[in-house]
């Protein structure tokens, strides 16, 4: 009976060559740097999912709370049922704790009032200087006073009818996420 002992010294199956070390080396690189960017596009996907989600949740205790409180008061018009803003929802126990903004890192939004215009990130004003011909409108976008109101515990304008993240990126999808 006779013990193997592997690989006589000097055979060439005894070790990796230095070439087959530099050729693995090169493939896990390759393999290194494409999973980076993969990993970094998970982690945002990730984020954007905790957005909407948070999103999601919030709207979801705005209507409740508006719900609950026409039931209580039903004689009162509706624009004046919605929080003050999100400490009120906090206090009234809809929602735990004001929710943190995945993507701008903080519990800072930008809180949307009765009050604001439809988009309050876009306000259309029509202009007339008595330059156009007849039958056409010029218009010039001027910035909204709400994307200055309501960011973090400022009241918004009027009471809390939504909110949108305060960050200024650009989702996967290509939308802004203060559009969301």
């Amino acid at each position: 009976m006779s013990v193997s002992r592997g690989p006589a010294a000097g055979s060439p199956r005894g070790a990796f060559s230095l070439i087959e070390l530099a050729i693995c080396t090169a493939i896990l690189g390759i393999l290194a740097t494409a999973v980076m960017p993969l990993s970094e596009v998970a982690t945002r996907r990730r984020a954007e999912l905790e957005l909407r989600r948070t999103l999601r949740e919030v709207r979801t205790a705005i209507d409740r709370y508006v719900e609950d409180r026409s039931r209580r008061e039903p004689a009162r018009p509706r624009p004046t049922l919605y929080p003050r803003d999100l400490d009120e929802l906090v206090q009234a126990r809809y929602l735990r704790q004001v929710p943190r903004d995945p993507i701008a890192g903080t519990r800072q939004w930008r809180l949307i009032g009765t009050a604001d215009p439809p988009d309050a990130r876009d306000l259309s004003v029509r202009v007339t200087d008595g330059s156009e011909a007849a039958g056409e409108t010029s218009w010039r976008t001027e910035p909204a006073a709400a994307i200055v109101r309501g960011v973090g515990h400022v009241p918004p304008n009027g009471a809390l009818f939504d909110l949108r993240s305060t960050s200024d990126r650009t989702a996967l999808d290509g939308t802004a996420y203060a559009d969301w």
